[in-house]
């Protein structure tokens, strides 16, 4: 409808209604019905600027490739072999050199630098690790100065192993004892060839949970050893190889607090004072008692519950 059209339907209904006041104030030329546009002028506050909107401004962002993190297993397995890097100064190298020390235990030497007094000659003594240490043949520090002593009072010799695709060379009986019932008998671990990591040398079943404990079993097999250079030890973990040094110059940090007893390490501490308490060496498959420890030992080799238990699992 016509602006026109709704005013005068608008004054009718006024007329009808008697509302002549209203119809009177309709009627003058001033007053006029606001539109919207009206409204909104009112409404609206004029400005004496124009707003403009903001130059849209360009962000260079350098987009960096992801790096790719290596895993545990792969990082650990890099890292075996390596040694623990440490500082040693120009002196103490020359030092090792006038003596005679080795470069494959410097870092030994240094770590432990205080317990030596190289300047006095008599002081460089080295003490045989045979018997348990229970041997106190002892000589001055030089290299392979314990071979002949290991081979003649000791017995010790190259043994290799018998089983196929292991090249591991032991250097005494009781080593390849250990290494014939840890890495191939009945106590070995990891026998779980389905899951994890296998070894690649066959018929051996064993499986790692890491690539780098796979790694670490594999340098068995390829006679990848830690050797002392003193004497014919050698073992596949390097923290063996500490403790060997340890009881070859008798550095004994662990003492005991009931009797004067020291040792090199904290195991063999603990080992000890159960000897000072009434406690007996239990079996934890058939729950028989022994007064010491290597009682337990021999009867676990030929424990018939255990042999079954490892059989059937």
């Amino acid at each position: 409808m016509r602006k026109k059209d709704i005013e005068l339907i608008l004054r009718k209904y006024l007329k009808k209604t008697g509302r002549q006041r209203t119809l009177d104030t309709l009627n003058k030329d001033d007053c006029k019905i606001p539109t919207k546009k009206d409204i909104e002028k009112k409404s609206a506050p004029k400005l004496s600027f124009t707003i403009q909107k903001a130059p849209e401004r360009k962000i260079d962002i350098e987009v960096v490739p992801k790096r790719k993190k290596k895993r545990k297993s792969e990082t650990e397995a890099v890292n075996f072999f390596s040694e623990n890097i440490m500082k040693i100064p120009d002196t103490f190298k020359n030092l090792a050199t006038t003596i005679g020390l080795p470069e494959a235990h410097l870092d030994f030497f240094y770590k432990h630098r205080d317990r030596f007094h190289w300047e006095v000659k008599k002081d460089r003594k080295i003490y045989c690790t045979g018997k348990r240490g229970m041997c106190n043949f002892n000589t001055i520090v030089a290299p392979k100065c314990l071979f002949d002593h290991m081979v003649i009072e000791h017995f010790h010799r190259e043994l290799k192993c018998k089983e196929n695709n292991c090249f591991y060379v032991g250097y005494s009986e009781t080593n390849m004892k250990m290494h014939a019932a840890q890495f191939h008998g009945i106590a070995k671990f990891g026998s779980l060839r389905n899951n994890g990591f296998p070894c690649t040398y066959l018929p051996c079943d064993y499986a790692g949970t890491s690539y780098a404990d796979l790694q670490k079993h594999q340098a068995v097999h390829e006679n990848k050893l830690h050797r002392c250079e003193f004497c014919t030890y050698s073992s596949p973990a390097p923290k063996n190889l500490d403790f060997h040094m340890l009881s070859h110059f008798r550095i004994l940090n662990f003492e005991c607090h009931l009797c004067p007893s020291k040792f090199s390490r904290q195991l063999d501490l603990s080992r000890h004072q159960k000897c000072h308490t009434n406690e007996n060496f239990e079996c934890n498959y058939c729950h028989d008692a022994f007064e010491k420890r290597h009682l337990l030992q021999k009867h676990l080799s030929s424990c018939e519950t255990r042999l079954n238990y490892v059989k059937n699992r």
